[in-house]
């Protein structure tokens, strides 16, 4: 069930926004103020808010409603969803000309959207997405960029690039936060795939560049990602990594089985994919291994020595760090 919950005295716009931010949500109490206030400050002002919260449990919602601006708009899912659900939802409501993504523990530097607008317009762009600056959780300070921390896997991108698919796929740009222009979303067919709870962006951005639309990245970092560090290195952790990888896996397989009669796409896809089963290994080692399962550990290495390789680079990069 779907609830409108506009705060007290919240009338909606007539007119038409530049923007619709969706920002889906679930027990992010300490972060979604950050996230909402950084879109207050844009230095382009025309846009709408529309936060989803899928099922919280905490105060989110009640942050949301305090929150006195009539161009935030707040729906509640009873049950959680997931959020490419929850990001469906907000685009279907949603007015604006483009559509942003953001993430409700993450935020944007103040000239996000005048910069992305502009250079969508300049390269006639669909899909407009920047670089990322990564922020530990509890840190102001980013430590590096997406495009920077990754230079040794697809080299240094140091200005606008046209993605391709087999690019997208290759370089598993997946991480990437998106501004939309809103006839991509026309009809059903683009939007999320509301049974994928990980990964949603990676198999989205897929989809939507082997269907024709152009995307481009710039290299210059907009967007805040948090790295939440809150059990980064817990077995729980682990394990939703291996289940998180198995899902990829087979969101990977549905792209193949869909656009597999393309033979660059179809090469693209089977390399992603046998790179991702080698780190679905290698945490399976690490799990056994963890856990004194020592013979199963080896076992899985005999099957697959190819894992021996990475789990030597992670040990030589911690007893060298």
């Amino acid at each position: 069930m779907l609830q409108n919950l506009p705060s007290e005295g919240r009338q909606s716009q007539d007119s038409i926004p530049l923007v619709s931010v969706i920002i889906p949500t679930y027990n992010v109490e300490p972060y979604i103020g950050q996230a909402i206030a950084s879109v207050l400050e844009q230095t382009i002002q025309s846009f709408e808010i529309i936060v989803v919260d899928d099922g919280s449990t905490d105060d989110t919602v009640k942050i949301v409603c305090g929150i006195d601006d009539p161009r935030v708009r707040l729906f509640r899912n009873a049950q959680n969803q997931g959020v490419a659900q929850a990001r469906n939802i907000a685009i279907r409501q949603s007015k604006g000309t483009w559509i942003a993504i953001l993430d409700s523990d993450d935020w944007w530097a103040p000239n996000r959207l005048e910069r992305l607008l502009a250079a969508a317009q300049r390269y006639d762009a669909a899909v407009i997405c920047d670089d990322l600056q990564l922020v530990n959780d509890g840190e102001r300070q980013p430590f590096a960029t997406f495009l920077t921390s990754r230079v040794k896997v697809f080299g240094a991108i140091t200005k606008a690039t046209i993605v391709t698919p087999e690019a997208m796929i290759k370089n598993d740009f997946g991480y990437l936060k998106p501004i939309v222009r809103r006839d991509v979303f026309s009809g059903e067919a683009l939007l999320y795939d509301r049974n994928a709870r990980i990964s949603e962006d990676f198999k989205w951005l897929v989809e939507c560049l082997c269907v024709g639309h152009r995307l481009v990245l710039l290299p210059e970092p907009y967007y805040y990602y948090r790295r939440r560090s809150d059990s980064l290195s817990s077995p729980d952790n682990l394990e939703k990594e291996i289940r998180g990888i198995g899902d990829h896996i087979r969101l990977c397989e549905e792209l193949m089985t869909r656009y597999g009669d393309r033979r660059p796409i179809k090469q693209a896809l089977k390399l992603h994919i046998y790179a991702k089963k080698i780190d679905l290994v290698e945490r399976v080692v690490k799990r056994n291994w963890g856990s004194q399962r020592y013979m199963k550990a080896i076992f899985v290495i005999a099957i697959k020595p190819g894992v021996l390789r990475p789990l030597l680079r992670n040990v030589k990069n911690r007893l060298f760090a």
